[in-house]
């Protein structure tokens, strides 16, 4: 049984978080995104909230591209390996999918009657 080195475990965690990151773009390119940018007010203004999720989700593809090319310099610089750099960079990672998440439920919250 041959056994990883650390740097080798350590790509492979910049390479599940690049794989946990992708369903936002994806999601929000794909399906959320023409249907914020369609809401409107009667007099053609988009809700504040809309457009927050709506930019926050177009920023969302760089949160990919960065953990490939994190990915890729870890070769490079064996500091990107470790794991106090790793437990930052997750950290980030969830952050992100957090603020995302209470962003689109704040839209979501502020579309239904009543408020």
């Amino acid at each position: 049984m041959k056994l990883a080195s650390p740097d080798a475990k350590a790509r492979g965690v910049y390479a599940i978080l690049f794989l946990t990151s992708l369903p936002i773009p994806l999601f929000h390119y794909r399906a959320l995104g023409n249907a914020l940018w369609a809401v409107r007010y009667p007099w053609g203004l988009h809700p504040i909230q809309n457009l927050a999720v709506w930019h926050l989700g177009r920023l969302s593809a760089a949160l990919p591209v960065t953990l490939l090319a994190l990915l890729i310099a870890s070769w490079r610089w064996t500091g990107l390996c470790a794991p106090t750099t790793l437990v930052r960079v997750a950290v980030g990672v969830c952050v992100f999918t957090a603020l995302y998440a209470f962003e689109c439920a704040l839209a979501l919250c502020m579309t239904l009657p009543g408020y």
